[in-house]
């Protein structure tokens, strides 16, 4: 007769790492093959325990290491980020796994980029800027283009989105911003987060998003780090910002659109002089402005209104007309074929990529430590190094 080998564990552990990464007893029970949901909720309660095969499988279920089930209580290392996703039409918004474990894995990179640093002895750099919501936001927007050193001429020259997005994240990343992009999130669900901190903040962008629409999640989450309130955003425009939580989202939404699109350049364009009084504009306008700017026109439109060159009600007319366009231009601007080696960059930014392999050359780290933090295989290690200091 074969021996199932059955573990002696803490059930509340089992519990707790189900919760953590938003699973029911139903999803988890269909994720770890072969078991019941009443097999579930025993072992949960302890009244019977898994087998090491099954808990290998729910250890691979929850992303939790397999010591973590044998801890004595729950470990508080996961905090819940502030959700700023809220709407006047919904009074809970409940997190899909794939986001939960999204931000767990944010702050997991972070601490390890910290570690690693204090290891060699790197000096990371101290992220002190701040601001309230009392502060003028055009006089803050000039304030960190400063910080940043960016001239609005060098901006307009990249044109293309992409450029733009990839430019402004060099930009950031030499702050020691760590840039993050997510895969497996819907747009709908949310479009960045981030973690504020004064050693390592983290920004993380959805990578299903055009880069239009990622150049301004970019910023708007650096305003959360600025107002030092990180949390889960999806961008959405209210017509009353009644709570606390949207009075911020339209506060980073309005720093964002002042920072890249300042209003003494904007205003000064020859398509805006050109254009009179009509609140009223042409969408061939709207567009030449966003290319120029490296922006959405939905950007360029709420800045319009911002500056009392358009109306708020041409403003939510025009974002029903372009809603189904814009879905279509966020499926193709998905960037086509990505080679293996650039997922990890892209993923968790050079800041950390350079990190990790800096911490490999000094042997501080093994090649199959390597492997792990960057997910990838070592066949690929040339062309990552090639890739980060080319």
């Amino acid at each position: 007769m074969k021996s199932r080998f059955l573990v002696s564990i803490n059930p509340e552990l089992l519990r707790w790492a189900r919760e953590s990464i938003g699973l029911s007893q139903s999803e988890a029970a269909q994720k770890i093959n072969r078991i019941s949901v009443g097999k579930l909720a025993s072992w949960e309660k302890g009244e019977s325990s898994p087998s090491i095969i099954q808990l290998r499988k729910i250890s691979d279920v929850y992303k939790r290491p397999l010591a973590a089930f044998y801890l004595q209580s729950p470990p508080k290392d996961f905090r819940i980020i502030q959700d700023y996703r809220l709407s006047p039409f919904k009074t809970n918004i409940e997190a899909s796994p794939e986001l939960l474990l999204s931000t767990r894995n944010a702050e997991l990179k972070r601490e390890e980029a910290i570690e690693i640093a204090e290891v060699l002895g790197n000096k990371i750099q101290i992220f002190n800027k701040t601001t309230t919501m009392e502060s003028d936001i055009d006089n803050l927007a000039n304030e960190i283009r400063k910080y940043l050193n960016i001239d609005i001429e060098i901006q307009k020259k990249w044109r293309n989105s992409y450029i733009a997005f990839k430019n402004w994240k060099n930009v950031l990343e030499s702050k020691d911003i760590l840039i993050f992009q997510t895969s497996g999130i819907s747009e709908q669900e949310m479009s960045g987060f981030s973690i504020s901190a004064t050693q390592y903040p983290v920004i993380s962008v959805n990578g299903r998003n055009a880069y239009s629409r990622r150049v301004f999640t970019l910023f708007h989450e650096f305003c959360h780090l600025l107002l030092k309130n990180g949390g889960v955003c999806d961008l959405v425009e209210f017509r009353k910002m009644g709570t606390a939580n949207q009075q911020i989202e339209s506060f980073c939404n309005r720093f964002s659109g002042a920072f890249l699109m300042p209003a003494a350049s904007l205003s000064s364009e020859n398509i805006v002089q050109m254009h009179g009084t009509s609140t009223k504009w042409k969408d061939i306008e709207l567009q030449q402005l966003a290319t120029m700017y490296s922006v959405s026109r939905e950007v360029v439109l709420r800045r319009l209104v911002e500056l009392r060159m358009s109306t708020i009600d041409f403003y939510f007319d025009k974002l029903q007309e372009y809603s189904e366009q814009y879905k279509r231009k966020e499926s193709g601007e998905s960037g086509g074929y990505l080679d293996y080696f650039r997922r990890p960059i892209i993923n968790f930014g050079r800041n950390y990529v350079a990190l990790v392999l800096e911490a490999y050359y000094e042997r501080f780290i093994t090649a199959s430590s390597l492997s792990d933090y960057l997910g990838v295989r070592l066949k690929h290690l040339s062309d990552i190094e090639n890739e980060i200091w080319k």
